[in-house]
């Protein structure tokens, strides 16, 4: 049976640096990438990896290679953050919508009512 988690519990910007760690294969590169420094980068990592009993990554001399945990976790985070990201795109699309309409709104009233005064 599987277990529901409480995703208020945790920390939601681990999947973003274990994204970014799947596709940079390196601990410094993903953090550059993130805008993160390299200790923020490999306290995530850790925490990830006390979070789901897994080590993710193995050090070679190539880089990170994923276990196969990490490839299986990255199967399903990944498409998930790509909807996480396509979702906001849209709603800052309709943010702007709403303020354009909104900026237009004002001023069509203010029309108005300069019209009024004469």
């Amino acid at each position: 049976m599987i277990h529901p988690i409480n995703l208020a519990a945790i920390d939601l910007n681990l999947l973003v640096v274990f994204d970014a760690i799947m596709t940079e294969r390196h601990v410094t590169r993903a953090s550059m990438r993130l805008g993160l420094s390299q200790p923020a980068t490999s306290n995530a990592l850790a925490r990830l990896r006390s979070l789901v009993e897994d080590e993710l990554f193995i050090r070679t001399s190539g880089g990170l290679q994923p276990t196969p945990k990490a490839i299986s976790l990255a199967q399903q985070i990944q498409p998930a953050l790509q909807q996480i990201q396509a979702a906001l795109v849209v709603f800052r699309q309709l943010l702007g919508i709403l303020v354009i309409f909104s900026s237009f709104v004002a001023s069509a009233s203010g029309v108005g009512e300069m019209r009024s005064i004469f």
